[in-house]
């Protein structure tokens, strides 16, 4: 694993074509450029991030992976450009002053959704799938060099013959994300496990690792991921999560984040991360298994709309066998917005007026067409919230000598799901039920897609109320985006209002910011 800073149009020219990235793949990059220039990135699969310094062009050539797996970012400083694949590089060399239309943006979506902005004003990402070439510190220019490819209409194709191509497009993936001494998140669900399983196949030696609650809070996984590590012969360790407190080692970048996060229990994560690294070098899990097997709610109105009688009743039993419910239709929720009788639900009402009215805006996506069968699907694999998410993984930010790989997110299995018709495939995700027949026990294949049934953080904030509601108090900043009064009234309340930890959390994370501010001032 690399971590690269490039500095450009600072200093004179190197004498020889450079790159810096991921040392795995440097000459197979470097060769596609040398023979395809800025078309190199049309025949480079896989995860990446890197620049190139073209010395005989002056040039500097990047690009970020199609999905925004590894991050990228660059900014401007004086007349140089510098380029980096982690955040905490770039903030010891520019200004940090903070960008409020995106703290705005967190406290409405929880996560940094604009691909093309961090929360520092002089620091901007590379958007996935799009390339940046500089001539200079002022002559950038970033396009998009690859979209989704989205087929006219579904595949034809028997169940067990698209069972078995999934299984062969996962097999793929997973060989191709197993590098190194391998370590799987594996909490017993269906994407998790489906993976794990897929590492069996291939005869890939790994060892599990799940985050578990044993006491505050209700919690299957324990039992899950045993009966699964068990079946799949794979050892299996156990991260107990009870005795983590809210804003638990916040004074730590590493733990708190380099940008606002919605979690107070980061911790948890930062710890499992370091269990992982004793364990392995390359960390796979089952990320994207859940919107890229998800189901479409709308499939079954769309086909009444559109007047397809025999396919309505024929994925209609097989969802309600499946489901054992009958299909949705959507149709009352439908029925009370056109008569105006159902509005959308104001956001609260902490928040400042601008941000209230954009409380339901769906999250955005990265990508400029929309898919026309697996509309949902399609959103949450392309949601623009995903690079940051996949950002929390890098190296650079968690300081643990960990690769995390999402084989989920392989091109060729994606592109194999979004060409499938939504039924029978993806009702309570049959196909990757299917492919774990025989693998796994039945109680495990068969399990029902489950959330934590206890939240650990409203256990737990029971008794931080009055901390909390200091930490408002005493978050002057956070006047631009809330009413601090009307958020204090509401943490004293017993009713839990959405937003509030999310809020709670941007408090903290400023307080911490504005004092290491302070104390780097202070040094200097």
């Amino acid at each position: 694993m690399t971590r690269f800073l490039v500095r450009a149009f600072a200093a004179p020219a190197s004498e020889t074509l450079s790159i810096a990235g991921d040392a795995r793949d440097l000459e197979a990059i470097l060769d596609a450029y040398r023979e395809h220039g800025e078309r190199c990135v049309d025949f480079v699969q896989g995860v990446f991030s890197f620049a190139i310094w073209d010395p005989a062009r002056r040039q500097l050539f990047c690009a970020r992976d199609r999905f925004g797996q590894r991050p990228f970012y660059y900014a401007r400083v004086d007349d140089a450009l510098v380029a980096t694949n982690t955040l905490p590089a770039l903030l010891d060399e520019v200004d940090d002053d903070l960008d409020d239309e995106i703290l705005g943006d967190f406290l409405i979506y929880g996560l940094a959704v604009d691909a093309r902005r961090t929360v520092y004003k002089a620091i901007s990402r590379l958007p996935p799938a799009h390339r940046l070439i500089a001539r200079s510190a002022d002559d950038v220019r970033i396009e998009r060099y690859w979209s989704f490819p989205i087929a006219d209409r579904p595949r034809k194709i028997r169940e067990r013959d698209a069972v078995a191509e999934f299984q062969h497009h996962l097999d793929a993936a997973v060989r191709d994300c197993a590098r190194g001494k391998v370590v799987i998140s594996m909490s017993g669900g269906i994407d998790s496990t489906s993976v794990a399983a897929s590492l069996k196949r291939n005869g890939i030696e790994a060892q599990a690792v799940t985050s578990v609650y044993d006491e505050i809070i209700p919690d299957e996984e324990r039992a899950a991921a045993a009966t699964a590590a068990r079946a799949l012969e794979m050892p299996i360790t156990f991260h107990v999560c009870d005795r983590y407190r809210l804003f638990e080692r916040w004074d730590d970048f590493a733990v708190r984040g380099y940008e606002p996060r919605d979690e107070p229990l980061s911790a948890v994560f930062h710890d499992f991360m370091r269990i992982a690294a004793e364990q392995g070098t390359t960390l796979l899990g089952g990320w994207g298994g859940d919107s890229a097997l998800c189901a479409s709610k709308q499939h079954f109105f769309d086909l009444l709309r559109h007047g397809h009688g025999l396919t309505f009743l024929r994925d209609g039993i097989t969802y309600a066998a499946t489901r054992r419910r009958l299909p949705p239709l959507l149709l009352r929720s439908r029925m009370l917005r056109a008569a105006g009788l159902r509005k959308p639900e104001e956001g609260p009402a902490w928040l400042r007026a601008d941000l209230r009215a954009r409380w339901n805006e769906p999250v955005p996506v990265l990508h400029d067409l929309m898919h026309p069968w697996r509309q949902e699907a399609f959103a949450g694999v392309m949601a623009a919230s995903r690079p940051s998410i996949f950002d929390s993984f890098d190296a650079g930010v968690t300081r643990q000598p960990l690769e995390f790989a999402a084989p989920f997110f392989d091109l060729r299995l994606l592109e194999f799901l979004f060409s499938l018709p939504p039924m029978p495939h993806f009702a309570a995700k049959d196909i990757a039920r299917e492919a774990l027949r025989g693998a796994v026990p039945e109680s495990i294949r068969m399990r029902p897609k489950r959330t934590l049934r206890g939240d650990p953080v409203a256990v737990l904030r029971g008794a931080e109320t009055e901390r909390w509601i200091a930490v408002v108090e005493r978050a002057p900043r956070l006047d631009r985006f809330i009413d601090r009064r009307i958020l204090c009234n509401a943490l004293r309340s017993d009713v839990r209002g959405e937003g509030e930890v999310a809020a709670v959390s941007l408090g903290v994370w400023l307080r911490l910011y504005d004092e290491r501010r302070r104390s780097l001032q202070a040094g200097s």
